[in-house]
Order: C-alpha cells, then structure tokens, then sequence
C-alpha cells in the first residue's frame, strides 16, 4: 500500500470516529418494525434515528444529531 493511499485509509478512519453514532454509542432496537439508534431518556425524548437495517438506523441517528433541539 502506498504512502498516499495509507494517509487516505486514517484519513477515512478518523472521519468514521467523528460520527455521533459511534461516539455515543446509541441503542439499538427494533422500533415498529423498524431498527432504532437511539440516545436519551427515550425514543420519544432523545435522539432517534430509524432505517430498514442498523446501518441505516445509525446514518439517520447521526443525521438527527446536528439537528437537535432538546424539549424543555
């Protein structure tokens, strides 16, 4: 492996590091027949993202993320 393609390779691994779904390790479950990441008191009052399998579910939680707002 070349030099600028191992560069790459950490370059991609640090970036996979920096998801919400991996540095809060959410829960996953199956949620209406649906897979669930989610962070939080609940599914209701937290962070919670949904998809057909767990790494859809993930991508959506991580999604979710940047746009939450907690309920008072």
């Amino acid at each position: 492996m070349s030099d600028e393609k191992l560069i790459e390779k950490i370059d991609e691994f640090i970036e996979f590091q920096k998801r919400p779904s991996i540095f809060l390790k959410p829960t996953l479950v199956i949620h209406d027949h649906k897979w669930c990441a989610w962070f939080g008191e609940s599914i209701e009052n937290g962070i919670a993202g949904f998809g057909k399998t767990p790494t859809e579910a993930y991508h959506n939680f991580d999604e979710k993320f940047y746009d939450y707002t907690p309920k008072s």
